[in-house]
């Protein structure tokens, strides 16, 4: 619980109290409505983008925050005009959606200036200063017209009484809407779209650059799913405690860094992101289930279940063997990167792991339980796409598998072999009960410690 706080008279002034919780109010509707959007965004360069900034946003909300808890501050404290004018305008942008960013950037960005540049000035608070500093900075440059400074500065409008709880219910809203199938740009349908049921590409990915390249594909799909969940998680569950949005928007922005990164991996090769599947059946499926209420705890639940302590596991264990066998083929720009994503899938494997526990009300062996639950419904779903695809094409699913036993015994033969990564999934906290649960299910070669 996080204790309540007041106006301290000896510290900010009232002016600057205003800035300040100004400030943190319009960071979070920002980062509040960018996720909202994410998952709506057809284009992939500005979804990229997008699924960047709501952790910009909350970490720089984040500083405020902490400020003002730790030093005790009580209200009640004003905001601006302005910034209940930009939170209007930011769920209009959230309902209506359309192609508004960069306008209602800019104009966030010419208040968040000027509301960090009264606090940069505040001669009593040498703490309030250097947040304001390094909050300002970050921000991109940006000119404040002068007309706007002068018409707006000092005009505050409702009160409100600042305490532990309050703060952190400022500048959201609930959800708008609902986004079962994510958006990709409008001509993926005369490209390789990824029938339901059906197989990825079986190939070598130690081959050349464009087998790699093919293998990389499955891994952007993943990402980008993974990404548009995350965002839809924290936009949909406003009322959850302020760290699962800090945690939900760290793994957004790791995502779209990884997708960049592989991306550019892709891009040498000739066989670019945009020739390949673009599959949206990871975001769907890990979206809505029919024993879920839309919009419940449960569903929540059942999201970071399988896609944070399920799916994001598959990573653990292929991106270490990903690791050994690049440093063992001679390829060290390729260890790095599998290296780098490894290390950021533990921590949203540790994150989700954390938050579904939560759900459980801390109740470690009710959130195992509950993932065997999730998962047996997912793999249910999963055998009945892949039977109606049989049915459908015998023919390319009999070809499907005949590729996919030659790869098998291919790789086989290889020195490094993908085995379970035990010291990730501990570094991830799942217990040693959770760690069988794992194994049973059979998806990944047990390692040297568990054959023995």
């Amino acid at each position: 619980m996080n204790p309540p706080f007041s106006v301290n008279s000896s510290s900010l002034t009232s002016a600057r109290l205003s800035a300040a919780v100004s400030c943190f109010v319009l960071e979070r509707a920002c980062g509040h409505a960018l996720a909202g959007r994410v998952a709506r965004e057809a284009d992939l360069n500005t979804k990229l983008k997008l699924g960047s900034q709501p952790y910009e946003h909350l970490r720089r909300a984040d500083s405020l925050r902490t400020y003002l808890i730790s030093n005790a501050f009580i209200g009640p404290a004003r905001f601006e005009h302005t910034v209940e004018n930009q939170i209007t305008e930011l769920k209009e942008f959230d309902a209506l959606g359309g192609t508004q960013i960069e306008r209602f950037s800019t104009s966030v960005r010419h208040d968040l200036k000027r509301l960090y540049g009264q606090l940069k000035d505040d001669p009593t608070d040498p703490a309030v200063r250097r947040i304001a500093r390094l909050n300002d900075d970050a921000l991109e440059a940006v000119t404040i017209p002068n007309s706007r400074s002068e018409t707006i500065a000092g005009q505050t409008s409702r009160a409100v009484h600042l305490d532990g709880s309050t703060l952190d219910t400022l500048g959201t809203w609930q959800p708008l809407d609902r986004v079962p199938v994510a958006a990709r740009p409008h001509n993926r349908d005369v490209q390789h779209v990824q029938d339901a049921g059906s197989l990825r590409r079986q190939v070598d990915a130690t081959k050349s650059l464009d087998d790699l390249a093919i293998k990389l594909h499955g891994f952007v799909n993943a990402e980008f799913a993974n990404l548009e969940l995350a965002t839809r998680n924290s936009y949909e569950h406003p009322d959850l405690p302020w760290q699962f949005h800090i945690d939900m928007a760290k793994q957004a922005s790791d995502e779209s860094r990884h997708i960049r990164m592989l991306l550019q991996l892709i891009n040498r090769s000739n066989e670019p992101y945009t020739t390949e599947v673009m599959s949206t059946l990871d975001y769907e499926q890990g979206y809505a289930f029919h024993p879920c209420d839309p919009g419940s705890r449960k569903e929540l639940l059942w999201r970071l279940l399988l896609t944070q302590t399920f799916r994001e596991t598959g990573p653990l264990d292929t991106f270490d063997f990903e690791v050994r066998r690049r440093t063992y083929l001679g390829q060290p720009e390729l260890v790095r990167v599998f290296d780098l994503l490894l290390s950021d899938e533990v921590y949203h494997v540790k994150a989700g792991l954390k938050w579904s526990r939560y759900l459980c009300g801390g109740n470690k062996q009710h959130t195992m339980m509950s993932r065997a639950i999730a998962h047996a419904y997912n793999a249910q779903q999963t055998n009945e796409r892949r039977d109606d695809f049989v049915r459908a094409h015998p023919s390319q699913a009999i070809e499907e598998l005949r590729e996919l036993s030659a790869l098998t015994e291919e790789l086989d033969k290889s020195p490094i072999q993908k085995i379970f990564n035990r010291k990730a999934y501990a570094a991830a906290g799942f217990t040693p009960q959770e760690v069988d649960q794992f194994l049973a299910w059979g998806y990944i070669k047990p390692d040297q410690q568990e054959a023995n």
